[in-house]
């Protein structure tokens, strides 16, 4: 399940995304560490382990500079908690509030 909303501010456009994700194997276990999985996260195959679930906030900002090139500034873990992402033998904690700065280009002919 996929869930999209977008709202226009002016120059600014405000989006929204969620996403629900089941993956199993055919026999009917989840398939350990699945990426972006916040609940129901197993370290194991046989799904024995249960690693706890967690939320995380994130959030992008991108400006338009010329019609193929823009920038943007985008924030993951916001609230820089610290979570379980993997027990082997030690906890693994995931990463901690992680800033990316970018210039993409859409380099297409129009």
């Amino acid at each position: 399940m996929d869930i999209n909303a977008q709202k226009n501010y002016r120059n600014f456009r405000a989006e929204a995304a969620y996403l629900y994700s089941e993956s199993r194997y055919v026999t009917g276990e989840r398939i350990p560490q699945v990426v972006r999985s916040f609940a129901y996260q197993f370290e194991d195959d046989r799904n024995t382990f249960l690693l706890p679930g967690y939320a995380s906030v994130q959030a992008m900002v991108r400006q338009r500079l010329t019609k193929s090139l823009s920038a943007n500034v985008a924030v993951e873990n916001m609230l820089n908690r610290e979570f379980l992402v993997g027990f082997s033998p030690v906890p693994l904690i995931g990463s901690p509030r992680l800033w990316r700065v970018g210039l993409p280009w859409d380099g297409r002919l129009r």
